[in-house]
């Protein structure tokens, strides 16, 4: 009896030593994906995910236990999700952005939606996963997939390891998918010790074909004009803050202005331009646009200046403003939005100002419309400072200098807001210097949207 007892825990003994190395085998290639990733070697980190999931195939929500007394339980990574699934398509999504030929890219891609696919029937997918398919089924021109996507619940309650995904993605998909309330460190004041994996750049799709001329209308640069499309177009470059004015901003808006009507069709004279006006300025042109755009229009709207978050609501500064939270010559940014949401007009909003933090509040940090449709950009990270460059021996904001490089790009007038945040993002890093993922600190944020979808076309 006790020779029988003996060998009986010995077999269990050995059984729970190989329970031990087959999880400790699933936890070495999960955790050598991360490195992997995190050295933008995607192919190599896209293989130790899919053997960990050979040997773990579900993924988890909930932390996973370590062996040890009850009484001081430990958890794999400070209780992390097991998301070996999602990152592995995460991975392939992030190497098909790399590859050259087209019909490898679309295959891959294919694959990676059939992966992510799967997890959403097994309902062990969460926002990051739903965001990451919609984007590859844009990427593939599957818009009808995209619209039921749209339609499908998404479990909030799903916890994601979200440690190798592009920042910008993951703050976008976070509560209302502001991506101003979650931004990356700000590398000046606190450098990372591993700095953040650059966003994710859609595969490079081809620049969408230029819509044909109809009867009355005019081509620019290759690009028919649509009568329906409007926008307000401000540089304020002097004022009374010399901390936060952009000097440049006359630049910008001169920029942005040629380029919507080259290159996105934009009639000149839907088009209104001011420099270096007051907040009263702004709102009578404002009403003055508004009165002549039939309903259901689209309005862009570019202001390059200084703004201000004050007592939790928006503002866009005048150059009167004394103070950065003086109203005095301000307009609040809703009241702004509100005289179009009067024409049912879809507004597409890109902010360039700097976004210091004051008493916790920051601009496009915490008051956002819930009327009409709308979509804001801004053109770096909550805390940040707007960045700039030259082009033609004049300063600009790089952001501006990237917006004009992706009109130019697709010279369509019908842009997906998605994925040309994505490949303004893309301009923004590499500075028009390769093809492919750029490397950069700064970033601008991705859209936040209110009853828009990431394909709606501005």
């Amino acid at each position: 009896m006790q020779r029988t007892s003996i060998l009986a825990l010995a077999s269990l003994a050995t059984l729970c030593a190989g329970a031990a190395a087959h999880a400790q085998a699933w936890k070495s290639d999960y955790e050598t994906g991360i490195t992997e990733a995190k050295r933008e070697r995607w192919g190599s980190a896209r293989e130790a995910f899919q053997r960990a999931i050979q040997k773990k195939p579900l993924d988890d929500s909930k932390p996973t236990g370590m062996p040890g007394p009850i009484t001081e339980r430990r958890f794999w990574r400070n209780g992390s999700p097991y998301s070996a699934n999602l990152l592995a398509a995460y991975s392939g999504y992030r190497l098909a952005a790399k590859m050259e030929k087209e019909e490898e890219r679309t295959a891959l891609l294919g694959t990676v939606a059939k992966e992510l696919e799967t997890l959403l029937d097994k309902k062990t997918a969460g926002s990051n996963a739903v965001f990451l398919l919609g984007e590859i089924y844009t990427a593939l021109g599957q818009l009808e997939k995209r619209g039921e996507l749209q339609q499908r619940a998404v479990n909030r309650d799903w916890r994601e390891d979200t440690e190798i995904i592009a920042p910008e993605q993951v703050s976008i998909t976070a509560g209302v998918g502001n991506a101003a309330t979650n931004p990356p460190v700000n590398p000046s004041t606190n450098p990372p010790v591993n700095p953040p994996v650059n966003p994710p750049v859609n595969p490079p799709i081809k620049p969408t074909t230029p819509t044909a001329t109809g009867p009355g209308q005019t081509t620019i640069g290759g690009v028919a004009l649509m009568e329906t499309k409007f926008a307000l177009v401000i540089g304020n470059a002097t004022g009374q803050l010399p901390e936060t004015v952009l000097p440049h901003a006359v630049e910008d808006a001169t920029l942005v202005k040629e380029q919507l009507t080259n290159y996105a069709g934009y009639p000149a004279a839907n088009v209104t331009t001011l420099t270096n006006v007051s907040a009263a300025e702004i709102r009578t042109a404002a009403t003055t646009l508004a009165d002549r755009m039939p309903a259901g229009a689209t309005l862009t709207i570019f202001f390059a200046g200084v703004a201000s978050n004050v007592n939790g609501r928006d503002y866009l500064a005048g150059i009167g403003a004394l103070s950065i939270v003086d109203t005095n010559d301000m307009i609040l940014k809703e009241d702004l939005y509100q005289i179009f949401f009067a024409k049912e007009a879809r507004i597409f909003a890109f902010y360039e100002c700097h976004r210091p933090s004051r008493d916790s509040r920051i601009f496009g940090g915490t008051d956002h419309p819930v009327d009409g449709q709308y979509a804001e950009m801004y053109s770096i990270y909550a805390g940040g400072r707007v960045p700039t460059t030259f082009r033609n021996g004049k300063r600009l904001a790089v952001f501006a200098d990237a917006f004009s490089q992706t009109l130019q790009f697709y010279r369509t007038n019908q842009i997906p807001i998605g994925e040309f945040a994505w490949k303004l993002i893309d301009f923004f890093k590499t500075g028009a210097s390769g093809t492919s993922g750029g490397s950069s600190k700064l970033a601008p944020t991705l859209p936040i949207a209110n009853r828009l979808a990431a394909d709606a076309k501005f």
